[in-house]
């Protein structure tokens, strides 16, 4: 949950193989992949996207000379309004549950899981006639002084030879991160940020007031020193030293902020856009062209701006990049300073269509990254995912934007979604021909175990027994 480009790049390269045992189709995973990143990335506390969230909050808000609630507690209270992003979640999860699809993921899913053919021309079992092997590429990365290798399709992590594999160095310094971010905010706003409220004042005063891209900083050198610490630690003569020597800790720390270059460079545009619109006072002409707009169509068309221009560019950053600063007037001009609550939604819907438009675009960062480290036709990709998408951005404008706009409080909004969403993708999904229960394939027994639910059932059940085979040592790994 902490950044949506490494979510994309670990997560669909290290479960590629399992899903392709399963016969799971490489559209599927890179829909899985692509939605929960932003997604999750968006609406966490701790990650890297809540500074630039934050900062652009804090442009608009100072656009209006704003004195109520911090940029901070304002991104924190939006985080239940996220309602694009809350809906796409428990689809995923549902889509997952149930077994059913329907539009281009139907049909994708059943050519793999009948045929086994995983993407078009890849079958199981089999690697991609463009993908280069990197073993063949690769020599010894500690001599080379590389980490990081890119191959024609993707870009693979260089282990170190000989090392071992342990699991706590990767969730030691996870954890340590996690662990250190609270504290650190809290002392930034009770004795550092504007020389600090002090420890007397409510928890909700100190957050407040704390500087979160400081504490960002902060936290972010402290895990590369607890990281260059526990790898070092780690002597043995066999793999020639460190586990890794400080040396290479931090090259590959900053071989693996190359994924973010692109990024870097679409956000800097972005600010050099927002800076035009903001000397052209667009904020200003959005009041008097919507300033007539009702509270509850004013969500939904902030929605649809952002969706639209983050369709365009690709760019979900840049899209709050500009629109952050515009809109936040707009809503206080609708509402008034007293109406927190559209302040709120508004801000939340300014995220949800950057989202949606991240989902939806073929020049979209995490949707070529999705589909690179699937290793499936970025075509196929978006093609698959954009009917769902489309699906759940109406969803959310008719269940979450417009009525919490209206002053419907946001739990409610989200459990309308919770079981809206999932009764209308099933009902959709029984139109002949166009949807259905898509087969569940075991490979312990090689062959469907079902469709739809009662396959996912009988594939819990097949994996539970095996399970308990191998911790009776009647199977090995």
């Amino acid at each position: 949950f902490m950044d949506d480009y490494a979510n994309t790049m670990i997560v669909g390269t290290a479960l590629r193989p399992v899903t392709d045992r399963v016969r799971v189709s490489r559209e599927k995973l890179a829909f899985i992949v692509d939605c929960t990143a932003s997604p999750i990335a968006g609406i966490m506390p701790l990650s890297t996207w809540i500074a630039h969230e934050i900062t652009q909050i804090d442009i608009g808000l100072k656009a209006v000379n704003w004195t109520g609630d911090s940029a901070y507690l304002l991104f924190l209270e939006s985080i239940p309004y996220r309602f694009y992003s809350w809906f796409m979640l428990i689809f995923v999860l549902v889509n997952i549950l149930i077994g059913r699809d329907w539009a281009w993921m139907y049909w994708a899913e059943d050519r793999s899981r009948t045929s086994g053919e995983v993407c078009s021309g890849v079958f199981a079992g089999t690697t991609s006639t463009e993908e280069e092997p990197v073993n063949k590429l690769m020599s010894n990365p500690a001599e080379e002084g590389y980490t990081l290798v890119q191959t024609a399709t993707h870009v693979e992590v260089c282990v170190k030879p000989q090392v071992p594999c342990r699991w706590f160095n990767a969730i030691i310094p996870f954890f340590g991160l996690v662990a250190m971010f609270l504290p650190l905010l809290f002392y930034n706003g009770a004795k550092e940020n504007k020389g600090g409220v002090g420890w007397d004042q409510k928890a909700r005063d100190i957050i407040g007031n704390a500087d979160s891209w400081a504490t960002l900083h902060w936290v972010g050198g402290l895990t590369i020193l607890l990281q260059i610490a526990l790898y070092a630690v780690q002597y043995s003569k066999e793999w020639g030293g460190c586990l890794l020597s400080p040396r290479e800790t931090i090259d590959a720390a900053m071989n693996g902020g190359i994924m973010y270059f692109k990024g870097g460079i679409a956000l800097l545009l972005a600010f050099a856009y927002a800076d035009t619109v903001k000397r052209l006072q667009v904020s200003k002409w959005l009041i008097d062209g919507l300033g007539d707009t009702s509270e509850a169509g004013l969500p939904p068309l902030v929605f649809i701006l952002c969706a639209i221009f983050s369709l365009a560019t690709g760019t979900s950053w840049g899209t709050m990049t500009v629109f952050m600063p515009a809109v936040i007037p707009l809503a206080i001009h609708v509402g008034g300073r007293d109406n927190q609550q559209l302040l709120t939604t508004v801000i939340s819907a300014v995220l949800g269509g950057a989202v949606w438009g991240d989902h939806c675009s073929p020049v979209s960062d995490t949707t070529i990254l999705s589909a690179a480290s699937s290793q499936v036709s970025l075509f196929d990709h978006a093609k698959t995912q954009l009917p769902y998408a489309l699906f759940i951005g109406i969803m959310a404008i008719c269940f979450g934007f417009a009525p919490a706009g209206g002053g419907t409080p946001a739990g409610v909004c989200i459990l309308m979604g919770f079981i809206l969403v999932p009764a209308i993708h099933l009902g959709i999904s029984f139109i002949p021909k166009f949807g259905g229960s898509v087969p569940i394939y075991d490979p312990s027994v090689d062959g469907v175990s079902g469709r739809g639910l009662k396959g996912a059932l009988a594939s819990i059940k097949s994996l539970g027994g095996a399970a308990k085979r191998l911790s009776k040592g009647e199977v090995k790994m």
